[in-house]
């Protein structure tokens, strides 16, 4: 072999090797553009609701979700929007699935240290997603319950404000096949003021036929990687037709949170993680987003 055919060989793993580089480092890059904790965003809404008990006339419910903790999780992002929250003296919190990445104890425990400083006037209650499922669930309801959030898993609990009541219902994980509605359901007035947490945001098309007043759910991360004028990168099962945002379906209202870590790829591009604070009243307004969006 001469001695240019020996240059032109090594050239090409040579040229493909700095290629590679090149992506990695502009991987990299990006990753670390996008993770910054000053993203998490604070979403502020207004929800009208005609049937609103007058006694619970605005109450603040912040939402959070989907801290995949164990996953690239980003734990300063995750104490950062717990602040977030807290700073916004909400009198109820919620908590709407996907706790760890896989329910390991140490991950478990990690995560109930994390989340155990949430307290709200009215309570803190979460339910489970469906990497909370991939394995025992009851690895990661026990030490959340240790720390004072209580856990709902198909059931219901009534909040009463001022006479008023708020019926607060949790539906276990559907994808995985743990949602029992009619237990959940069971016991709570038709008539009842009615807000749902179910970790898939596409079981709207159920819930807005039960009665139900407002529907808030995760799961999407909001797709995580949003290019402008391209398909979407990753959406997951139950949560292709409600990405992000708010949405009216049928008589409810829905909102899906974008929550605060991140899944498969394990970035976000022009889609911060969210604390949501959402207010309640009677009266109807123009804007049902009030335009402010903090960020932390």
């Amino acid at each position: 072999m001469n001695e240019q055919n020996l240059l032109k060989l090594y050239r090409r793993p040579l040229k493909w090797l700095g290629a590679g580089l090149g992506a990695m480092a502009a991987l990299a890059a990006a990753y670390t553009a996008v993770n910054k904790t000053e993203l998490v965003r604070v979403e502020h809404l207004t929800l009208p609701f005609p049937n609103l008990p007058e006694g619970l006339e605005g109450l603040t419910i912040a939402q959070l979700s989907d801290l995949h903790l164990g996953w690239f999780d980003s734990i300063t992002a995750i104490h950062r929007g717990i602040d977030l929250a807290l700073a916004q003296r909400p009198d109820v919190i919620v908590l709407t699935g996907d706790f760890v990445h896989r329910p390991r104890p140490d991950q478990a425990q990690r995560c109930a240290k994390v989340i155990g400083r949430l307290r709200a006037p009215l309570g803190v209650y979460a339910i489970f997603g469906n990497h909370d499922h991939y394995g025992d669930a009851r690895v990661v309801e026990r030490p959340l319950r240790d720390v004072g959030i209580d856990v709902l898993r198909n059931e219901h609990r009534r909040i009463t404000v001022d006479g008023a009541h708020l019926w607060l219902l949790g539906l276990d994980d559907a994808r995985e096949g743990w949602g029992d509605w009619p237990r959940m359901l069971r016991g709570v007035p038709p008539e009842g003021f009615k807000v749902l947490l179910a970790h898939e945001p596409d079981l709207a098309d159920t819930s807005a036929h039960l009665g139900i007043d407002l529907q808030l759910s995760g799961h999407t991360h909001g797709g995580q990687v949003c290019l402008p004028g391209l398909p979407q990168v990753w959406l997951p099962t139950y949560g292709r037709r409600y990405r992000s945002g708010l949405y009216r379906v049928g008589p409810m209202w829905l909102y899906t949170n974008r929550g605060l870590g991140s899944a498969i790829p394990p970035l976000r591009i022009n889609c911060p993680p969210e604390v949501t604070i959402i207010r309640l009243t009677s009266k109807e307004r123009n804007s049902h987003h009030d335009g402010s969006s903090t960020p932390g």
